[in-house]
């Protein structure tokens, strides 16, 4: 009986020591392996969210110190600064298209002072800003060709091939671009006026005074943001808005989407959007309010061939954010911008002295 019950407790040992053993089946694993593949389905949107909600609050804090920036130099010369400014060389004015920008003029605001007294130093000796190697900018300074100021970019964007690359820029206004005299200047920063928050007449809470861009040279797929970033050649359509309309408060939505579908199907022009940060030109470093942001269509410039971006145009604010840009206003506060703004409205927030109603759109 002893040797029954030793038996018995034998067997049931290796029955126990079997089912411990035992592995999972093919059928189990594949189970786990599928509820896996679910939570990180479902987890992934979520961090990725998240990320994009980092890299938009770090979009947004970098436009708030470009705020900061402008109304402390508006203090200091009691006007924001204009969208080209620089050495005598360039004329008078010092308004040419190889003189700086607002965003070299801003240097000593956004904690860049050392590199504010190197642009400063070539300034006062009427050394131009690009184009004129060996003795412009780019040839004497070439760590503002080459560097990056974290500030000017958004982390949302993925840099293409762009010299000094920044993803913000001036307001122009509602104004087709760079040969518009004071009268049509209607934005904040242009080429022919320095204006001061006197002069904006609609009220600094309801103009743009900056905005998001992307940077060309990402090589998108075709009628991707990279892409629809890249300029196209419009010299050959014979409508360019500067010549055909006198003043540009005459011009309509229809109009500047015929030119915008009709730049779609042409070259791009080669030129960078986005940078240098150092050069002041529409596309640049400046943008107008002509296309609502994230156009579906692309930036098209009315230059010569082969010119530079001294010419009319459709520069866009956009940005790689659903939905929308971040804009900052002329009091320094920034917003998030719906991409399906009205058009009507959206000229008004580029205008500064239209009188334009424009509603609570940036509230």
């Amino acid at each position: 009986n002893l040797l029954y019950q030793d038996k018995t407790y034998e067997v049931r040992l290796r029955m126990r020591n079997s089912v411990s053993r035992r592995g999972f089946t093919l059928i189990e694993l594949l189970v786990v392996i599928a509820i896996i593949a679910v939570l990180v389905a479902l987890l992934l949107p979520a961090v990725q969210q998240a990320r994009e909600a980092a890299r938009r609050a770090q979009c947004k804090n970098n436009l708030k110190q470009f705020g900061i920036a402008m109304q402390t130099y508006h203090d200091t010369a009691n006007c924001f600064p204009k969208m080209v400014i620089g050495p005598a060389i360039e004329g008078a004015a010092g308004d040419g298209w190889r003189s700086y920008s607002a965003h070299a003029m801003l240097l000593p605001y956004v904690d860049q002072q050392p590199l504010s007294e190197s642009v400063a130093a070539l300034i006062n000796a009427n050394r131009r800003s690009q184009g004129d190697p060996p003795n412009d900018a780019e040839t004497l300074l070439p760590e503002i060709r080459t560097g990056r100021i974290s500030g000017f970019l958004c982390p949302s964007d993925s840099i293409g091939a762009v010299n000094g690359p920044t993803n913000y820029a001036v307001c122009m206004g509602s104004a087709s671009g760079w040969v518009n005299d004071a009268a049509r200047s209607n934005g904040i920063c242009t080429r022919a006026t320095r204006v001061g928050i006197r002069d904006i007449t609609d009220g600094t809470s309801n103009t743009i005074l900056m905005s998001e861009i992307i940077t060309s040279g990402q090589g998108g797929a075709p009628g991707s943001a990279a892409d629809l970033a890249v300029p196209r050649n419009g010299q050959t359509i014979t409508s360019d808005p500067n010549l055909a309309w006198p003043n540009d408060a005459s011009l309509t939505q229809a109009q500047v989407e015929t030119w915008a579908t009709a730049c779609a199907s042409l070259l791009t022009n080669g030129t960078q959007v986005g940078g240098p940060w150092y050069v002041g030109q529409p596309g640049r470093t400046a943008f107008n309010t002509l296309i609502t942001p994230n156009f579906n269509r692309p930036n098209c410039s009315f230059h010569c061939p082969g010119c530079n971006y001294d010419g009319s145009g459709l520069f866009g604010a956009r940005s790689k954010h659903t939905g929308g840009v971040t804009v900052l206003r002329a009091d320094g506060s920034t917003t998030f911008l719906a991409e399906n703004v009205s058009w009507t409205v959206y000229q008004s927030l580029g205008n500064r002295f239209d009188g334009g109603d424009i509603g609570t759109v940036l509230d």
